[in-house]
């Protein structure tokens, strides 16, 4: 079974499930909206892992990476000096003595992620309440342009 990442366009990436792995050989980890060209980046313990992605499938990393947090970060290396890149959410591994690795999601920041994501709605719900009002504005001075005019 494979890990899931949707890239979205506001350059974060999520994982559509939220299961622990136990991997014995090689994590599998697929993206959904990839873009051509696009590199796969899982950076753990001042580690670092390149997987060049096509569109039809993912990459592997192999579990004698995975320990601790796992950072994943999906970019367009094409040589530019801000490439476009894509934050995933993290992951968390666990060695077992047997050799073979729990991955699951990072949910450590999990408040964090909610609180941002409330405060965003906020002003999102602010932006809009200020569009009702410019509309209401225009609307009205609209009806005294038009109180005039005899329109058929």
């Amino acid at each position: 079974m494979a890990l899931v990442y949707r890239l979205l366009k506001n350059s974060t990436g999520v994982l559509l499930a939220r299961e622990v792995q136990l991997v014995r050989d090689k994590l599998v980890v697929n993206f959904e909206n990839i873009p051509n060209h696009a590199t796969a980046i899982f950076e753990c313990g001042g580690k670092e892992c390149y997987r060049s992605l096509s569109e039809q499938s993912g990459c592997s990393v192999p579990a004698s990476f995975l320990d601790g947090i796992v950072k994943v970060t999906v970019a367009i290396l094409d040589g530019s000096a801000r490439p476009t890149k894509w934050i995933c959410e993290a992951l968390t591994a666990e060695r077992q003595e047997d050799g073979s690795v729990f991955v699951a999601p990072d949910d450590t920041n999990l408040p964090q992620k909610v609180a941002d994501l409330q405060t965003e709605n906020d002003a999102l719900r602010g932006r809009v309440d200020e569009l009702d009002k410019s509309l209401e504005n225009l609307k009205t001075r609209i009806q005294t342009m038009l109180e005039g005019y005899d329109l058929v």
